[in-house]
C-alpha cells in the first residue's frame, strides 16, 4: 500500500474540488451549429504516455470531450478515435467516463454495446448517477458476452470519491485474464468543461511522472 500511495499521492495536488452544481455549458473553443449541437475540432486529444502501474508497461493517455453522451455517435468520425478504439482489433482500451449520468440513461446501453464490440476491457464511471450507469454497463456486457468464454469487462463506479481518487485506479487498469489489453487509456467527459480541465491536469501529471 505504501508503494501505491508513494506513486499516486501526487494526483491529489493536480486537481481541485469540482462543484457538482455547476451549470453545463459549451467548453472554450467549441462552436454551436445552426441546429444547436456543439462541435469541437479537438474532440479527441492525446495527453501523453503513462505506465500501467502493474508491470510498468507504457500506456497512451487520451482525453475526449463531448457535449452530451448522446453525441458519442460522432466519435467514429474522428480519425484519432478510430485509430485508438476501432482499428486495434482484439486488444482493447480502458475507459474512464465522467458526466452527469442522470440525464443520459437512454444513451448508456447503446454506447456500452458499441464499446464492448470494440474490445473495451475496463470502464470506470464518475459523477452524479454513476452507480446506476455502472450497472447498465454490466448488463450490456452480459448481453454482449460470448457464452463460450468466461471473460468479463472490469467495471468500477465512484459516486462518493473525488476525481483524483477515481482516476488513480483507472491509470492502473488491468484486463480480465481472458481479455487482451491495448495501451490506450481514454478519459471521456460529457457535459461539464471544468471536469475536462481537471482530468487533463491529472493525466498530464501521470504522463510527467513516467518520463
Amino acid at each position: 500500500m505504501g508503494k501505491f500511495v508513494e506513486r499516486f499521492g501526487h494526483l491529489e495536488n493536480a486537481t481541485r474540488r469540482i462543484p457538482r452544481n455547476q451549470s453545463l455549458s459549451p467548453s472554450a473553443g467549441s462552436e454551436t451549429t445552426a441546429s444547436g449541437s456543439i462541435c469541437s475540432n479537438r474532440a479527441v486529444e492525446f495527453i501523453g504516455h503513462g505506465l500501467d502501474g502493474l508491470e510498468d508497461s507504457p500506456t497512451d493517455l487520451y482525453l475526449v470531450r463531448i457535449p452530451s453522451l448522446a453525441e458519442w455517435r460522432m466519435l467514429p468520425e474522428d480519425d484519432l478515435w478510430r485509430r485508438v478504439v476501432e482499428e486495434p482489433g482484439a486488444a482493447g482500451c480502458a475507459l474512464f467516463i465522467a458526466g452527469d449520468w442522470r440525464s443520459a440513461t437512454s444513451e448508456i446501453r447503446e454506447f456500452a454495446s458499441y464499446c464492448f464490440s470494440h474490445g473495451i476491457f475496463w470502464v470506470s464511471t464518475w459523477g452524479p448517477g454513476c452507480e446506476e450507469a455502472h450497472d447498465l454497463f454490466d448488463w450490456a456486457d452480459l448481453e454482449a458476452k460470448d457464452p463460450s468464454t468466461d471473460s468479463v469487462v472490469m467495471t468500477t463506479w465512484h459516486a462518493d470519491e473525488p476525481l483524483h481518487v477515481a482516476m488513480t485506479l483507472f491509470f492502473i487498469a488491468f484486463p480480465d485474464r481472458a481479455m487482451l489489453a491495448g495501451p490506450a487509456r481514454i478519459a471521456l467527459n460529457f457535459g461539464e468543461p471544468d471536469w475536462s480541465d481537471a482530468i487533463r491536469r491529472l493525466a498530464r501529471h501521470e504522463a510527467d511522472r513516467s518520463l
